[in-house]
């Protein structure tokens, strides 16, 4: 690589990590580049130097970057029970799930009788498959028991389009009924984090990725000091309260470990096979046809106005829908034009990132492993490891290029270029990074937008909340429909 390239490639890296250019560092952040070789390179946004830093071993929140979790524990039941778990086997197939089929679905474009309300067909049976891979139907954003959650109609028929869902949560259900009652000898499963620890933290030598309960009890930031669970999730059960879709905490030591497992491609790193189905499970596109999950998620609902349905409706299409595909990993990336939602051809990487921006990608193609650990939603207007993760690149420089030009600078040297770039620090920084400050203005200033924040989480959270129906359950509305002769009997 030519010398000027790696000098650039050093600024736009100290850009990204250490600085605050645009105004909006909320929190500190720890990266890793990683392959067999060993480790490229690892650091921390020290920048502040407050305690705010997030190191190697600092447990963060994971949002939905507990997908991959939840992923490679299904991953890893397939792969130890193959006669009780696999792709095609239906939900209502498993002990204490029969009722888990013939859902009623909603109209859309694709199947509307020109009513609004049910479309008088029902969905027979959802699959393992569906549930990973975003295909099930369900809605993004639903929160409670499963009672709740089985009184739910699907926004479209199972395998025909994608829709971000609760479908790692409802994984996370059934994994805990099933791990119950099949433990093996010596082993006790009472929640589901006893579940993980037995097929993900003993065997990929975990030491800092556990479930969050309530609060989190580790801020960073603004964000992880009022993550509490009951504003992400309201369970009637006691064992429903382990969210295995968003509600995880790991570190960046841990998270490599579970990179470099995909990275290897199902194995651990003494050679011995973890999932031996790994490029057919977690390396290849689901989607039907192949297709990437923009052009899987261009369905519409009929006939519904109500602002909350609409609102999850949205986020359910769009959000989280792009140019990847969807493995029962995580999200596949492919090596196709943006414009191209249609002629993906086979994954070079997988991995996925979070709402808290911490995430990682296995890149095949590149032969190196990523991770990004931090508590700082606006990541795209900030550091934006979205492109390191979703795009393997940062600016027009591959991840490759990035991690040996850093492993090939000493960090001394890396002190010394970075005195040449300007770093701005105002109050509000380390308003939003610091969680003790000593001051009256800097207390007042934290004291104001704390309390914001904190009125302003639940409300976000509300529109999120069940559309009416919803909340009385569907039998009211089913019964309405049938009087109205266009819906069929269950």
């Amino acid at each position: 690589m030519a010398g000027s390239d790696a000098e650039d490639i050093l600024e736009q890296w100290d850009r990204k990590i250490h600085t605050d250019r645009l105004g909006k560092m909320f929190s500190g952040c720890y990266y890793k580049f990683e392959n067999d070789s060993g480790v490229f390179s690892e650091g921390a946004d020290d920048f502040l130097n407050t305690n705010a830093d997030i190191g190697a071993d600092t447990p963060c929140i994971l949002t939905s970057c507990s997908k991959v979790w939840a992923g490679t524990a299904v991953m890893r039941t397939m792969h130890l029970r193959p006669n009780d778990w696999y792709p095609e086997k239906a939900m209502h197939e498993f002990k204490g799930w029969e009722e888990w089929k013939d859902f009623h679905v909603y109209d859309n474009l694709e199947n509307t009788d020109g009513k609004a309300g049910w479309s008088g067909r029902t969905a027979p049976k959802i699959t393992i498959h569906n549930l990973l891979t975003h295909t099930s139907g369900w809605a993004f954003g639903l929160r409670g028991s499963r009672q709740l959650v089985l009184n739910m109609p699907l926004y479209f028929e199972p395998g025909e389009y994608f829709g971000y869902s609760i479908g790692h949560r409802i994984l996370g259900w059934m994994l805990l009924d099933y791990w119950k009652d099949n433990a093996p000898e010596g082993r006790n499963f009472e929640k589901l984090d006893d579940v993980f620890s037995f097929l993900m933290y003993e065997p990929l030598e975990l030491k800092g990725t556990y479930f969050i309960r309530d609060k989190f009890e580790c801020p960073h930031s603004i964000m992880g000091e009022f993550f509490d669970m009951t504003f992400f999730d309201n369970p009637n059960e006691e064992n429903d309260n382990d969210p295995a879709d968003l509600a995880m905490a790991s570190t960046g030591t841990d998270m490599m470990k579970l990179a470099m497992m995909a990275l290897r491609r199902g194995r651990l790193p003494n050679g011995d096979v973890y999932i031996e189905k790994w490029d057919e499970w977690a390396a290849t596109n689901q989607l039907k046809d192949g297709k990437l999950s923009a052009a899987c998620s261009h369905w519409h609902m009929e006939g519904r106005d109500d602002v909350n349905f609409l609102w999850r409706t949205m986020l359910t299409r769009t959000i989280n829908s792009g140019p990847f595909g969807w493995s029962y990993f995580g999200a596949t990336y492919h090596d196709v034009a943006d414009d191209c939602e249609e002629c993906a051809g086979p994954a070079i990487a997988v991995g996925w990132k979070g709402f808290s921006s911490c995430g990682l990608r296995a890149d095949y193609e590149q032969n190196i492993a990523f991770v990004a650990m931090q508590e700082i939603v606006p990541d795209p207007g900030n550091r934006n490891m979205g492109e390191c993760i979703h795009k393997g690149k940062m600016g027009s420089y591959k991840l490759i290029d990035c991690a040996q030009s850093l492993y090939n600078t000493s960090k001394d040297e890396q002190e010394r270029l970075r005195q040449d770039y300007p770093k701005k620090c105002k109050c509000l920084h380390k308003v939003m990074t610091e969680t003790d400050s000593s001051g009256l203005c800097m207390g007042f200033l934290q004291c104001v937008i704390r309390s914001a924040y904190k009125c302003f989480l639940p409300c976000g959270v509300k529109v999120l909340e069940y559309h009416k129906y919803e909340q009385l359950g569907r039998e009211k509305e089913i019964h309405e429909q049938k009087k109205r002769g266009f819906v069929s009997s269950k």
